[in-house]
């Protein structure tokens, strides 16, 4: 059967393996004979043989077919003729005169009516292979074609057909359209639309042509065309060979489309984009673009929040390369509801490990960023950080607190509180001496497993030889911010490098240390002397202060 040729088109471009042959002869031994060669010369070929035009012509009305292969001398209706009814169903369709009465007579009016091929009958079993490469040749030709007519349905695109060999080329009226040009307006030959191409871009034309046709492969170019009217427009060219399967094809086929309007949404969007990333490289606080599954864009503040060499090494990065694991499942759906909306914004407290290691938590303000050619999501990073530490580390103390009030002993209490160093003030050296009346010393009482560690022998403190004795004295917290440059320090040769020393009223002293200088900020000696005085007060319900304070150390003067 063969439909409306739009429909033809549609159901054929479709059909890329096998080929529909339909042979028509009067013969019919000929025509079994002629189904079975092409079938054994080609495992493409699908052959249907008819006895006679008529016949023929009823199998095309019933059927579809890719290619028309007939004798020319048939009773009733010579092939010719047959083609001439086959060109009024199917302008395109290919047909070869495949016949043994031949003459340049019959060739010269065949050619004349459209037929896509002739081949004169021979003998030898071999004509049958060229025959059957004929066939497939005529039919990919005419499939490219093919697709170039649906695109063309569905775009204001110009098609060209550049034949190699004459370095002619020929341009359906939608091209000369385009360009603004009468029908006749341009000559056939190549080098009269290279005289078209702006003088700038033509050497860089002429060699994408060049380096394609050497290679046989298809080629897409932009570039600014001269017009019928006054200036330029730019173009988007697209070549394929035909035939696109071999090493040496004849001819080139392809479309052109004017994209000069794209180009300028391009450029517009371009500074768009350029304006914008200025801003996030401007603001202050950390700022992430990314699609749904990757960073494209992060500010130099982004890098720092993340400890990231340059802003460079975060683009690239997967989104939740910093979350946790657990959390990146549903950081992802967040993410896929924020690209997929139209303005909505998405606020969450979320925890990131850094680069470095290091733990650091955010709030993340999430907005969808839209624009032609991407949906992405802009992320906005208030860090929290410490915030969010100082929250915990009053909840430590506050558990710390409840776990020291059930202590049944003084001893225990020490214990339990230097234990709890490391949750209060992420440091993991602490010790707690407890003052000695009938020595009158500072004796140690308990000390954690890191300061065991770092301090084997932990000393005695007597009156007036070490900074922890004078804070008790004092009664008052001293902060050493360099320890190894006090000039009081009890050990001239001491590990630590800055030390919060902390009295516990009558009961003694409580010491807080870390290796490194100026280790403690107002935070953590906030936090220390609220410790210290929790630690103080649990230790007076079970040890009662004196009845006379002038028992204390800390109320003579002489001490």
């Amino acid at each position: 059967m063969v439909p409306s040729e739009g429909d033809t088109l549609r159901e054929r471009s479709g059909r890329s393996g096998s080929i529909q042959v339909l042979h028509v002869d009067d013969d019919p031994e000929l025509g079994r004979l002629t189904v079975e060669a092409l079938e054994h010369h080609s495992d493409r070929l699908r052959v249907e043989s008819a006895t006679g035009a008529r016949e023929g012509l009823a199998v095309l009305a019933n059927r579809d077919v890719d290619c028309v292969v007939s004798d020319y001398q048939m009773p009733e209706m010579d092939g010719l003729e047959l083609l001439d009814a086959v060109r009024a169903r199917d302008p395109e369709l290919p047909f070869i005169l495949f016949t043994g009465h031949g003459s340049e007579e019959i060739a010269s009016e065949a050619i004349s009516a459209g037929v896509t091929d002739y081949l004169q009958k021979e003998t030898a079993f071999e004509t049958y292979a060229v025959l059957a490469n004929r066939i497939e040749n005529a039919v990919s030709e005419y499939r490219a074609r093919t697709r170039l007519e649906l695109a063309l349905e569905a775009t204001d695109a110009g098609v060209w057909d550049w034949d190699l060999t004459t370095e002619t080329v020929d341009r359906h009226p939608t091209m000369l359209d385009l360009l603004g040009l009468a029908d006749g307006g341009l000559a056939p030959a190549l080098s009269a639309f290279l005289d078209l191409v702006h003088p700038d871009h033509r050497d860089r034309v002429e060699r994408t042509y060049r380096e394609a046709t050497a290679v046989a492969e298809p080629y897409t170019i932009q570039f600014p065309i001269e017009t019928g009217g006054d200036g330029y427009l730019w173009v988007e060219e697209h070549g394929q060979p035909i035939p696109a399967d071999e090493s040496d094809p004849t001819r080139y086929v392809g479309t052109i489309i004017d994209v000069t309007d794209r180009r300028q949404r391009e450029r517009d969007l371009g500074r768009s984009r350029e304006r914008y990333r200025r801003l996030i490289d401007a603001a202050p606080v950390p700022i992430l673009v990314h699609g749904r599954r990757e960073i494209t864009y992060a500010n130099a503040a982004a890098a720092e929040f993340f400890a990231a060499n340059a802003a460079e090494a975060l683009e690239g990065r997967p989104v939740g390369f910093a979350v946790p694991p657990a959390d990146r499942e549903a950081v992802r759906e967040r993410i896929d509801c924020i690209v997929e909306s139209d303005g909505r914004a998405d606020v969450t407290e979320q925890r990131f490990r850094a680069l470095d290691g290091t733990e650091r938590y955010a709030l993340v303000a999430r907005t969808a960023v839209h624009s032609e050619d991407s949906d992405e999501a802009q992320a906005i990073l208030q860090d929290i950080t410490e915030r969010h530490e100082r929250v915990e580390r009053l909840e430590a103390l506050h558990g710390a607190t409840q776990h020291l009030l059930q202590a049944d002993s003084t001893t225990v209490v020490a214990e339990r509180a230097v234990d709890s160093a490391r949750e209060i003030f992420d440091r993991t050296l602490a010790g707690i001496w407890f003052y000695d009346g009938d020595r009158d010393v500072l004796a140690p009482a308990a000390q954690n497993a890191a300061s065991e560690s770092l301090i084997e022998d932990q000393p005695t403190y007597t009156g007036g030889e070490s900074l922890s004795w004078q804070a008790f004295v004092d009664g008052e917290t001293y902060v050493a911010d360099d320890l190894r440059a006090e000039s009081g320090r009890y050990n001239p040769e001491t590990p630590l490098g800055s030390e919060l020393v902390l009295p516990l009223g009558h009961h003694g002293m409580m010491n807080v240390g870390a290796t490194d200088v100026a280790a403690f900020d107002e935070t953590d000696v906030a936090l220390a002397e609220l410790w210290a005085t929790t630690v103080s007060l649990v230790l007076s319900r079970l040890d009662p202060p004196p009845a006379d304070p002038s028992d204390h150390p800390a109320h003579d003067p002489s001490g």
